[in-house]
């Protein structure tokens, strides 16, 4: 299934782990209770509810239903939803009516965020976190627990509402020890989100919802129960739109006697069956994975030489293919990952371990001890107040000290502030590496841009933290677009922040022409761009196969190349070309095309000659929280997450001018969302070398 290639014998194996109509299995104690994985939070809502009704029938307990307070939020609750698409209707409801009120309630968790507008609790019920409100007290997203207890009061319309939910937590990371209460018990609160809840088909009204954030656990989906090992398993793969649900699914069990299928999958056999994608690059991601596997195997039994060592994938695969020269282990592949050469499983010549992107001998003449005098002379020169007496801030554990190091931003567990975190610990690493030249570029910007220049230079002289810098671009922000930068546990869209801190400025468009008779056409033009921030959706037109080397220059067009299109009088395939006629020291890519090749370097033209951007950021996202990577200038990537780390950024390794880029793609389990580069050559004419 791994590979959708499941044979006649797989499905029949398959098929005999279906549990029948009525099945006795679901008396036994081991499976009464596992909560099913599913496709679907719609399909996971109603299992949910019909699970707590039963559990409070087995358990001969009264099931008790706790309801939420909602209040309308004003303006139009349509904000784009994710890059492209439309916004929703704006609603005329203004005023929470009884009516309105007990309709939000009726409407399932899925849609208003996940929150219930009607959590039916009983003691010993299993039920699952949702939020983040208390890592160190265990109590975070996706923790599984049993109701232990609840505090409630009197709420509008005389319906009972939580105060203070107690849940047990099942093996929690580390034993929680609460005064009052009894081992891995903890309190959960009611908490006020800000959601968008859905009433039928096209009406969305904004609401701000306040309950206690859990839900029962007697199903998740699939994509929630990644990372979850289960003796017992039972899994509903109906309604899977692709094999990969049904994978995670299935794979979440530790043995084909502990699961059990519910229902039939017919439906889905096909999506099975039919084997990988014609495109190759998960198959080629499989063999890397198999040769990564065995390399680790290897080097546990001691059996590895030394000289086959490398930081990165592809050096190591090299290392070790030129070692182990004939081997048997691709012949035991499975089929969907067998090559037609030995040499396709060499994905590139091997590169020399020195080779640093950024290596400070080459990047700057200056030794290291210079370089940090110039820091500190740069330190000396930004001063923000022109008031000579005024007295600097003392430094206290609050303020943070210069250090070559890049430096992280504390999470405001109150208002979520990741979003926010993850550009601005991005930029902050870009200015304080040439502060005096940044300093003046981005004041002669204007805007919120300007705004946090000045921000850092109070940062630099102790007079002000990166969080302080934070918090007043959000409050600007928020009093002019209050929708799209909502207070508390709401979050916001990076693709909202960007576009109002990197200034927007156009630097080149498209062009499309046949070759032949010289027509051109506009029609497709604009698809295609280019600002300052730009969104690199997958291609489309490209009529040349995407390959393992394409990149960003590649997906804008800087070279001409042929597309599908054809011009209508000769039949003859367009050409685009994208014309690039200014520069701008910061561009931003939003990566929507996962074939990308991320490079340390890009070379777009401008005008007659061209400039190089080098990558200084990369921002992920996934499970309601956003990461950065930051690149120094010697090609040293740190990781910053101010949840689980505060400000201190954690060293992963040193970029290298051949680095394949694939492990940039992803981080932790978050996707790679946005790229951010400097203008390398506007540093260079400017006489900065690092």
């Amino acid at each position: 299934m791994r590979y959708a290639k499941c044979t006649p014998d797989d499905i029949a194996f398959l098929k005999s782990r279906i549990a029948p109509q009525n099945s006795e299995i679901f008396k036994k104690p081991e499976f009464r209770n596992v909560s099913i994985i599913t496709a679907t939070n719609k399909v996971k809502d109603s299992y949910n509810e019909v699970g707590a009704e039963r559990f409070a029938a087995d358990t001969r307990q009264e099931l008790h239903h706790f309801y939420s307070t909602d209040k309308l939020r004003p303006g139009n609750v349509g904000k784009k939803q994710k890059r492209g698409r439309p916004k929703s209707k704006k609603s005329k409801q203004q005023v929470m009516t009884e009516g309105l009120q007990k309709q939000l309630w009726d409407v399932p968790p899925a849609s208003v965020g996940h929150i219930p507008g009607k959590l039916a609790v009983c003691l010993g019920m299993p039920v699952l976190i949702r939020n983040n409100d208390a890592t160190e007290l265990c109590i975070t997203k996706g923790q599984e627990g049993l109701v232990a207890g609840w505090t409630s009061s009197i709420g509008p319309y005389d319906m009972p509402i939580l105060e203070t939910l107690f849940v047990k937590l099942i093996n929690p990371p580390s034993t929680v020890n609460i005064e009052g209460l009894e081992e891995n018990v903890v309190p959960i609160t009611r908490t006020k989100t800000k959601k968008t809840a859905v009433l039928g088909t096209d009406k969305k009204l904004s609401i701000e919802r306040e309950q206690v954030n859990i839900l029962p656990n007697f199903s998740m989906t699939d994509y929630s129960s990644q990372g979850k090992t289960r003796n017992y398993n039972v899994v509903d793969l109906a309604d899977n739109s692709r094999y990969h649900g049904m994978y995670t699914s299935l794979s979440r069990g530790t043995s084909a006697e502990g699961t059990v299928i519910l229902g039939t999958f017919d439906d889905n056999i096909y999506k099975i069956t039919q084997g990988l994608s014609k495109a190759g690059f998960l198959r080629q991601e499989f063999r890397e994975l198999n040769l990564l596997d065995e390399i680790t195997r290897l080097r546990y039994e001691d059996k590895l030489p030394k000289h086959v060592n490398a930081d990165l994938r592809y050096p190591l695969i090299q290392a070790y293919m030129e070692w182990k020269k004939n081997t048997d282990m691709i012949e035991q592949w499975h089929a969907e990952l067998k090559v037609t050469s030995y040499d396709e499983l060499i994905p590139q010549e091997a590169v020399d371990d020195t080779e640093y992107l950024w290596k400070s001998e080459v990047m700057s003449k200056q030794p290291l001890e210079q370089r940090k005098k110039r820091m500190q002379d740069i330190e000396d020169q930004v001063k923000i107040s022109k008031t000579m007496g005024k007295k600097m801030k003392s430094q206290d554990s609050t303020t943070q000290s210069i250090s070559d190091q890049p430096r992280g931003v504390l999470w405001d567990s109150v208002d979520y502030s990741c979003g926010y975190d993850s550009l601005l610990v991005i930029l902050f690493s870009i200015w304080k590496d040439n502060a005096l030249f940044w300093g003046r570029k981005w004041r002669s910007h204007g805007g919120y841009i300007s705004q946090i220049s000045a921000g850092f230079a109070k940062v630099l002289t102790n007079q002000s933290t990166i969080e302080e810098v934070r918090n007043a671009l959000r409050s600007d922000l928020r009093q002019k677009h209050p929708e799209r930068f909502p207070h508390g546990s709401a979050g916001i869209y990076i693709s909202d922040l960007i576009p109002k801190v990197i200034p927007d400025i156009e630097l080149g468009h498209s062009t499309i022409e046949c070759p032949n008779c010289r027509k051109h056409s506009t029609r497709l033009a604009n698809n295609f761009a280019l600002s300052a921030f730009t969104v690199i959706n997958a291609n489309q037109y490209r009529k040349s196969k995407i390959g393992d080397q394409y990149s960003i220059e590649d997906a804008l067009y800087t070279a001409k190349g042929d597309i599908r299109q054809k011009c209508a009088p000769c039949k003859t395939n367009y050409v685009r070309q994208l014309t690039v006629d200014t520069q701008t020291d910061l561009i931003c890519f939003g990566i929507d095309d996962t074939h990308l090749k991320i490079k340390p370097l890009i070379h777009l033209p401008a005008g007659n000659s061209h400039n190089t951007y080098r990558l200084k950021g990369l921002i992920y996202g996934g499970g309601q929280h956003f990461t950065s990577r930051i690149v120094d200038n010697h090609g040293q990537v740190f990781y910053a997450d101010g949840l689980q780390n505060g400000r201190e950024c954690i060293f992963e390794r040193t970029l290298m001018a051949s680095d394949d880029g694939i492990w940039l793609k992803t981080c932790k389990g978050r996707i790679l969302l946005y790229v951010v580069y400097e203008n390398m050559t506007m540093l260079t004419a400017n006489g900065i070398r690092e």
